[in-house]
């Protein structure tokens, strides 16, 4: 399969940017992805940028996360990236982000599928996180931020909920 070669190059957000782009959301603003496994789809409620990112966080399209989600037969993490694009445009408040996602979306020919727009959004969404951390000072290896998220606890049997 072909590699998705982002281009897009963010510029560097402000330190009030930066602390809005990563603040949690409140419930009228969440995003809901959606695990596609055999038996149907799971869905997963996401409140921050870093939760999307988590939730997008491996090339799922190519193997299953069923180490994420113990007693499931999962086999793909999606989020649909026009809503996604939207999502971080109007929730997030990230013009930017969403315009370069939307931009090297387009570029992606359709025939090569969801893989390749899922690496596209997740490289973007990880460029502007890892620069809202290092402007907040942030370092990766130290600090909440980096510690290893709990799992998430499925929402009322129907889902997941990651913030």
């Amino acid at each position: 399969m072909e590699s998705a070669e982002t281009t897009a190059t963010l510029s560097v957000p402000t330190e009030e940017q930066a602390a809005s782009f990563t603040r949690e959301l409140e419930f009228e603003d969440r995003f809901m992805g959606y695990v596609l496994k055999a038996s149907g789809q799971m869905a997963v409620t996401v409140y921050t940028l870093e939760a999307a990112i988590r939730f997008l966080g491996q090339d799922n399209t190519a193997s299953t996360v069923v180490d994420q989600f113990p007693g499931h037969d999962v086999h793909v993490a999606y989020m649909e990236p026009k809503s996604l694009v939207n999502w971080i445009r109007e929730a997030i408040g990230d013009i930017e982000l969403a315009d370069a996602i939307e931009t090297a979306s387009s570029e992606i020919p359709e025939e090569s599928g969801y893989p390749l727009q899922l690496r596209s959004m997740r490289e973007l969404m990880s460029q502007r996180y890892v620069q809202c951390m290092e402007v907040l000072g942030i370092k990766p290896e130290a600090g909440e931020q980096s510690e290893t998220p709990p799992e998430p606890e499925p929402e009322q049997g129907k889902g997941q909920e990651v913030s």
